[in-house]
């Protein structure tokens, strides 16, 4: 079940990449790839401390992860698309 949510996360990754943060060089860019994917996941985990310029924090990414695949799931059990914008 996992790699469903995976795969379901991991889609809207890839349109963030190319849409609305295809602008920016891809260590610049995390910040608004995660808040793209989830504004609510970003504003709880990232949004106090946003990642420095090609910063990598494990702890909050882990967090950042199981948020989005918990999203994921409610949305997949609503019968709506995750992100639906």
């Amino acid at each position: 079940r996992r790699q469903k949510y995976d795969r379901m996360w991991k889609a809207r990754k890839r349109e963030c990449e190319k849409s609305s943060c295809g602008h920016l060089v891809p260590d610049e860019a995390m910040n608004c790839i995660n808040e793209c994917i989830s504004e609510e996941c970003y504003a709880d985990i990232f949004a106090a401390n946003p990642l420095e310029d090609g910063e990598i924090d494990t702890e909050r990414t882990k967090a950042f992860t199981a948020c989005i695949r918990r999203e994921a799931r409610e949305h997949s059990r609503s019968g709506a698309a995750f992100h639906e914008k």
